[in-house]
């Protein structure tokens, strides 16, 4: 798009700057540009983790993607304005993540008391308030975890990912929801002197690309996840609907913690506000 006047160097996580410390590393100049999650900067933003993973009971990845090119990029720079960084634009859209893998069926809300499940962020104290007994390990953990019956279920990724890391191996079930994750945004940080110093049509090039790609990235993702669901029925997992009480129990549970948060937190409840106004247009939309 640049006719060769840009010239971006990739690198893995971890490569230049420890993994899961993108940001910090962009606010230093170490990195000039970093695809970020934000919900790695839950611990100095509390917000960060609903631009992250999306608010529990929120909104689809398409329409999110819609709020952020309306109003939800504008709220994230605001978030990262007090940094040496310049928030660019979404980058990577993916589908909800699967709900749990568990060792043991999960038939009522009943199932939930004293689960010992792995879950991290907003979510676990939502599961704590479910009666859940909530434990933190490590992703690449998680395997062992469940093969040793230290955990009895867990939460990970999409589909995809959580095949590749062989969780059929260690679990009997899959549950389906978006209630928990809805989606995962990835971002571009750029540097901010590193910024200034592109010509404003290199800016708009790389905003440009980076929110295309959003699309195909999510495109791709989503046309691969219901071939995988059949990859964990046929190695013998049982794939279904999480059960409605769970469920709604846990959507409800869910709009009391954002209430509490929004209350302690006037940039959390300007996310979540600018949120569940968008839901209600979609709806008042048909759409």
């Amino acid at each position: 798009m640049s006719n060769g006047r840009l010239v971006v160097e990739a690198y893995g996580g971890g490569a230049i700057v420890p993994a899961h410390e993108e940001t910090d590393g962009v606010h230093n100049g170490i990195l000039e540009l970093g695809s970020v999650w934000a919900a790695n900067d839950v611990s100095k933003w509390p917000v960060a983790c609903v631009f992250g993973s999306q608010m529990m009971g929120g909104l689809p990845p398409l329409k999110h993607y819609m709020w952020m090119l309306s109003e939800g990029e504008e709220l994230m720079a605001e978030m990262y304005e007090p940094l040496d960084v310049t928030y660019v634009a979404i980058d990577q859209l993916h589908a909800s993540e699967l709900w749990v893998h568990s060792k043991v069926p999960i038939k009522s809300l009943a199932d939930m008391k004293g689960l010992k499940m792995r879950a991290l962020g907003d979510a676990a104290e939502v599961l704590g308030e479910m009666g859940v007994t909530t434990v933190f390990v490590a992703g690449v953990e998680l395997y062992e975890s469940a093969a040793r019956g230290v955990i009895d279920a867990f939460e990970y990724g999409q589909a995809a990912v959580d095949w590749d890391m062989a969780f059929q191996e260690v679990t009997d079930y899959v549950y389906i929801s978006p209630s928990r994750a809805p989606l995962g945004m990835n971002a571009i940080l750029a540097n901010e002197s590193a910024w200034a110093e592109l010509p404003p049509d290199l800016q708009a090039i790389v905003k440009s690309a980076a929110r295309a790609r959003a699309i195909v990235y999510y495109t791709e993702m989503q046309f691969g996840e219901a071939a995988v669901l059949e990859k964990f029925r046929d190695y013998g997992n049982t794939v279904e609907p999480l059960p409605k009480d769970v469920e709604e129990e846990f959507t409800r549970l869910a709009a009391e913690f954002y209430k509490e948060k929004t209350a302690q937190d006037p940039l959390y409840g300007k996310v979540v506000d600018s949120i569940l106004e968008a839901k209600r247009s979609f709806e008042l939309m048909g759409m």
